[in-house]
């Protein structure tokens, strides 16, 4: 059973570690290419900017319901 557990934590830990490396490099990709461009740039904030208030809006609903 600690053995199972164990392994599954690696894998977990491994994919992780995968996960933020690809995010890394996605982003240094992303940021590179809006750098080249303006009209990605402002897509970029204002995809950002409406997922944070989307976020903030989500969050203050459900502290209400609570």
């Amino acid at each position: 059973m600690t053995s199972d557990n164990s392994r599954y934590l690696i894998v977990i830990i491994v994919l992780i570690l995968l996960l933020v490396v690809a995010v890394v490099i996605a982003t240094y990709y992303f940021i590179s290419f809006i750098s080249t461009n303006s009209t990605a740039f402002f897509i970029t904030a204002t995809a950002l900017g409406l997922l944070g208030a989307y976020s903030i809006y989500k969050r203050l609903r459900s502290r209400q319901h609570h």
